[in-house]
């Protein structure tokens, strides 16, 4: 009998496996076409989108982090322009080589944060909250990415630094070496870094969970060290090396600025969930920590050790990097508003956690609830395509010190692409804005 109950629930267990699988890869599948529908009348340049796609021009061609005049970039790191170089190597240098940039890591990080959702789940996922989550995560991507940014190819590696966050800690429960998770952990935080300054603020966090681990506290605290130091050497070598000095203005904090930037995350994070304007935003937003909220003390299944203590480490990680861009953005001046791009990662990590909780609960009721919140999350997701041209403001007096010759030298290139609707760009370049950048 025993026997054949083991047999039974490996069979159970394959076939939940292989149903993951196949939700994961058909999520990513959907996730890039919905993005490609996105983009199909184009993809929108923002100022630092323009900068970033001039920079993989000049490393396409062999000349360095430049733009098209060969003024070096001294702002942003050079991973995702990389990545885009690498994309238009075989797409072509043009907005179709851009765009198929955005649907690849659109289609990628689709399939990663499922996985994590999944493995959250200890292997127990609950098909209602994974398929509601897919259809939460095809739309939100799609939606966000429509333009060229960093936070694209970001959101990638943050999600893949979560997931060997959780193998770490499934191999400490078992007893197994944890040096695969921290090396590929320590590749991870170190790529987030090199996407994007403002995600150095992720790194104490990934370090804080390391110090946390293992048997040997002297160990543990070598491993965080490892975590914490190798992306800020990577980082500051790759400064010192392409000679980027220049950066945003830094100012001491005031109260009044903290205050702005904790208003900007009460309406920007709504706005994700739904436009605010018609307060679907904020009721939804209300009801997902307010379902996140109900998981504290909740009763579980008994088997659910390992995933919680999984969990508790994405909520220290995620946590502690939204406090480290308030922290960052009260001391730098920046001209876009704390909400948006910034905080994407938001959202997407709330209905994870929804989606793995849900899976652990005792109390079928409880389960039903919250995916009752996820539900009512996806569907107001196409609430927001009516607000994507607005997301992202036009900054007219900011970079006007871009390379005068771009555009002439673009040539062809412009094609599918909406550029920043900058009045010095039309003057001097004679673009004709398409009327859908507007």
């Amino acid at each position: 009998m025993s026997e054949t109950t083991t047999t039974v629930s490996a069979q159970n267990t394959a076939r939940l496996l292989l149903t993951t699988r196949t939700l994961t890869l058909v999520a990513s599948l959907m996730g890039a076409a919905s993005a490609a529908f996105m983009l199909r009348h184009g993809v929108h340049l923002t100022p630092d989108g323009w900068e970033y796609w001039e920079g993989s021009i000049s490393l396409l061609h062999g000349r360095g982090y430049a733009y098209y005049g060969e003024a070096p970039i001294r702002f942003y790191p050079p991973l995702f322009s990389l990545y885009l170089s690498l994309v238009q190597a075989v797409f072509g240098e043009s907005g179709r080589g851009l765009i198929a940039a955005m649907v690849l890591s659109a289609g990628v990080v689709n399939g990663i944060w499922i996985r994590l959702a999944v493995k959250l789940s200890a292997g127990d996922a609950s098909p209602r909250g994974q398929l509601i989550l897919a259809g939460f995560m095809i739309q939100f991507i799609a939606y966000s990415y429509v333009a060229v940014l960093s936070e694209t190819i970001f959101l990638c590696f943050l999600g893949a630094g979560l997931l060997s966050v959780v193998n770490l800690v499934e191999r400490e429960q078992a007893g197994r070496s944890l040096a695969p998770a921290l090396a590929s952990l320590a590749i991870f935080v170190t790529a987030i870094a090199l996407t994007r300054n403002a995600g150095l603020v992720f790194v104490p966090g990934f370090a804080l969970v390391v110090a946390c681990k293992g048997d040997s506290r002297v160990r543990a605290l070598g491993a965080a060290s490892i975590i914490a130091l190798a992306p800020l050497f990577a980082w500051g070598s790759l400064r010192l090396l392409l000679d980027q000095g220049d950066s945003h203005p830094v100012h001491l904090p005031d109260w009044g600025a903290l205050q702005n930037l904790l208003l900007q995350l009460m309406t920007g994070v709504p706005e994700l969930f739904g436009p605010s304007r018609v307060a679907i935003g904020a009721g939804i937003t209300l009801c997902v920590f307010g379902a996140l909220a109900s998981l504290v003390g909740a009763a579980f299944r008994k088997d659910t050790v390992i995933p919680r203590a999984a969990m508790r480490d994405v909520v220290i990680v995620t946590a502690t990097g939204l406090a480290g861009l308030v922290a960052l953005m009260s001391t730098v001046t920046v001209g876009d508003p704390l909400s948006g791009r910034f905080v994407w990662f938001v959202p997407m990590t709330a209905m994870v956690l929804l989606c793995a909780g849900q899976s652990w609960l005792a109390d079928a009721r409880h389960a039903i609830a919250l995916s009752a919140v996820m539900m009512a999350a996806l569907i107001a997701q196409p609430h927001r395509i009516d607000a994507l041209p607005y997301r992202f403001p036009t900054q007219v007096q900011a970079h006007q010190t871009m390379s005068i010759d771009a555009a002439q030298a673009a040539g062809s290139n412009l094609e599918h692409i909406l550029p920043p609707q900058y009045p010095w760009i039309v003057k001097r370049r004679g673009f004709a804005l398409d009327h859908r950048a507007h």
